[in-house]
């Protein structure tokens, strides 16, 4: 009889800390409209302040002259206009890379078409 009540108390324990560790694990919550765009497009296209994804989560194909057919990465980066408002500016970025694989640069094409997944 001891033996079950001290079962049920260490039940009882490891699911408030199970719900715990879940309410804690919860995902950030945008605060504004821009906010919740920017997550919503960055399902596709990560938000990259400068440089190339690290981890792309979307791949395209660039279809601007002179970089027609390259591979790239789907980039999101926050455009402010004269106007003074706001973008979620996606471009396909092209990574190039050195004789020994490394990537050395890139270019940022904005006329791609992304690839499915």
């Amino acid at each position: 009889m001891v033996m079950t009540k001290v079962t049920k108390r260490i039940k009882a324990l490891t699911m408030t800390g199970m719900i715990a560790a879940l309410v804690s694990a919860a995902p950030a919550v945008a605060g504004t409209e821009l906010e919740t765009w920017q997550m919503g497009v960055g399902r596709s296209a990560p938000l990259v302040d400068g440089g190339y994804p690290l981890k792309p989560k979307g791949k395209c194909v660039c279809m601007f002259p002179g970089l027609q057919g390259y591979t790239g990465a789907l980039r999101q980066t926050l455009y402010t206009g004269n106007d003074g408002f706001s973008r979620a500016l996606v471009d396909c970025l092209i990574p190039a890379f050195d004789a020994a694989g490394s990537q050395s640069l890139y270019w940022a094409c904005t006329n791609f078409i992304p690839l499915p997944k």
